[in-house]
């Protein structure tokens, strides 16, 4: 479960060396997307030309720049449902500059005051969210100054990232995926914020079973848990019960709400089911550590 509201995700282009799409390729190619996105992260605080911030923040930009240029372009190079991934190569950096270049403070004006008001789209979720906080919305003096700034960070970056003919990296949290989320309640108390229920939220991600081992694996079945290298060592347990005189181990990650069932089959991993969505609901709500309050 995210323990924010959608605010401090990270958005944003970065820069590639011929190293680093190298890289990217090769952790892409091992089929172990918890490795991309770990590497990719990791370009947020490395030395990488970059331009990021908040997710939310940069949506107004998103919007008023629709008919010119495209944030989703480039080559998908991620699986998982939580976050976008997409690198784009040199034409396509290059076709982003110049897109980009030339935009004046009064286009950008134009397109902004068109901006709906007081409705912004949520990165997180379809369509619009009334906005429930007392915050600058489009056509205020103060938003639009930052929506102004960050074009010109990113005029600046894509004319850099051109020069030398590098690839880049678009980094952003999927706008459809809509995770539970920890907030403070009118008390101050922290309380769970969950959206209805969808059951694409609580579908066992594909990738994330990908790499497990269809022929019982190395190890014994809780060496296999509980060993650094063993093959559910990414997996929590959070039960165990008999099932056609097996024993089966119900396992989740701990970014996700979604949960498998391995048999141990003679202390070996044998078969390896998906639970049902709404029995992962189900699941993840037992687990709240706070009082819940369900979303519209």
């Amino acid at each position: 479960m995210t323990e924010d509201s959608g605010r401090g995700r990270l958005y944003g282009y970065f820069a590639l060396t011929a190293a680093d799409t190298a890289e990217l390729r090769a952790r892409r190619a091992s089929g172990t997307d918890a490795d991309v996105l770990a590497w990719a992260k990791q370009l947020a605080v490395g030395p990488a030309n970059r331009v990021a911030g908040d997710n939310r923040a940069w949506e107004p930009l998103r919007h008023c720049l629709a008919g010119r240029y495209q944030f989703t372009r480039g080559e998908p190079v991620f699986g998982r449902r939580d976050h976008d991934l997409r690198l784009l190569d040199v034409g396509q950096v290059a076709e982003a500059a110049a897109a980009l270049v030339g935009i004046e403070r009064d286009w950008l004006r134009e397109q902004f005051e068109r901006l709906p008001r007081p409705a912004l789209s949520d990165p997180l979720i379809e369509g619009p969210l009334l906005l429930r906080n007392p915050e600058p919305v489009p056509g205020d003096d103060v938003d639009f100054d930052a929506t102004w700034e960050r074009l010109i960070s990113l005029v600046a970056f894509f004319a850099q990232a051109s020069m030398p003919g590098a690839r880049v990296l678009y980094f952003t949290s999927s706008r459809f995926w809509r995770p539970a989320r920890v907030e403070a309640g009118p008390d101050g108390a922290p309380q769970v914020i969950r959206p209805p229920y969808r059951p694409e939220d609580y579908r066992v991600d594909p990738s994330s079973i990908r790499s497990l081992p269809k022929n019982g694996g190395s190890w014994p079945f809780d060496a296999e848990l509980d060993e650094r290298d063993g093959a559910l060592y990414d997996w929590t347990e959070v039960g165990r019960f008999i099932r056609g005189g097996r024993t089966w181990v119900r396992l989740t990650r701990s970014d996700s709400e979604y949960y498998i069932d391995v048999e141990n089959a003679d202390d070996r991993i044998g078969r390896i089911e998906c639970v049902d969505p709404l029995i992962a609901y189900w699941q993840a709500r037992r687990a709240d550590q706070y009082p819940v309050r369900l979303e519209d």
